[in-house]
């Protein structure tokens, strides 16, 4: 769709004073035009029903907001259509910008080629920017954790597609919802903001990860799922943990850790101080045991 420049605008809003607004509505066609335009494969099947949502957008001035509230609230979840109200396209009042363009893009899932390919334009990018949601499908390819200043578990993955691949930084928020899902080889949906800093490639911060194929974050109280090719798991053995004591700082952090790989493996943990132990199950595999002995030491972690 064609942009109507500045003077242009300026005249027709001169028009106002002369004409009623339905005549001057009338000389500009873009009020008679639809853009189209889709960021995600169309339905393997036609539904039935719709779902539909009307929502008055005011101009799209708090895109973020409105992004948020319909990823998160559990009312618009089952909703298969949206019929916004005031979105701009090109106004000064909303910074210039496809505003409905935006929005749609923040919801349809986009290759990570095209936004590596947009920041490393010489003359900047045009389809993305700092701080803009987007969603991208593909692969978990790598992934581990660190510990923060304020002793809370982080975590840096690489998700890629057949055109490149990019960094997710994950927040304890985030992993402890979706950290199951993380694991190399799993394919997953993947929502966030872009966070472009310095001279580094673009990255995402994650906010949810789905299952490719659709659907809610798997929650932590089901059962295990199956491991995802790539993830050496140690089945039969039983995961001692040997920790000074019970008020050990290290503690609520090896149970975020443990929480994040479910499964039906034995795992001890041993109070040198006391000789109590405390037991609970995971999922052994070489990606816990390697963040266990990081943070206990390897002579405190044994598998027998």
């Amino acid at each position: 769709m064609r942009g109507i420049p500045l003077e242009e605008r300026k005249a027709l809003g001169g028009l106002l004073e002369q004409q009623p607004q339905e005549e001057v509505m009338a000389r500009i066609p873009q009020f008679w035009e639809a853009e189209t335009g889709s960021f995600s494969p169309p339905p393997k099947a036609a539904a039935k029903e719709l779902g539909a949502l009307m929502f008055n957008m005011e101009r799209g001035v708090h895109l973020p907001e409105i992004q948020e509230f319909l990823r998160d609230c559990p009312e618009a979840q089952p909703l298969d259509l949206i019929l916004a109200n005031e979105l701009d396209d090109g106004c000064a009042r909303s910074g210039n910008r496809n505003t409905a363009r935006e929005l749609a893009k923040s919801f349809g899932a986009v290759t990570i080629g095209s936004i590596l390919s947009d920041f490393a334009r010489e003359d900047g990018p045009r389809e993305y920017r700092d701080d803009q949601r987007v969603s991208i499908a593909g692969v978990i390819a790598t992934y581990r954790t660190r510990t923060t200043r304020n002793n809370s578990l982080m975590a840096y993955a690489t998700i890629e597609d057949d055109t490149s691949s990019i960094e997710l930084l994950c927040f304890s928020r985030t992993l402890e919802r979706c950290g199951r899902l993380l694991a190399p080889g799993s394919a997953v949906l993947v929502r966030g903001k872009l966070s472009v800093r310095d001279e580094k490639p673009p990255q995402i911060l994650c906010d949810s990860v789905l299952p490719l194929g659709g659907g809610a974050p798997l929650p932590q109280e089901e059962t295990a799922p199956r491991p995802a090719s790539g993830v050496q798991v140690l089945e039969g053995k039983v995961l001692w943990l040997r920790l000074p004591s019970a008020d050990h700082p290290a503690l609520d952090h090896i149970n975020r850790v443990i929480s994040m790989f479910p499964g039906g493996t034995p795992a001890k943990l041993v109070f040198t101080d006391t000789g109590k132990r405390m037991g609970t199950t995971c999922l052994l595999g070489t990606a816990l045991v390697e963040e266990l002995s990081r943070v206990l030491g390897a002579e405190n972690v044994v598998i027998q």
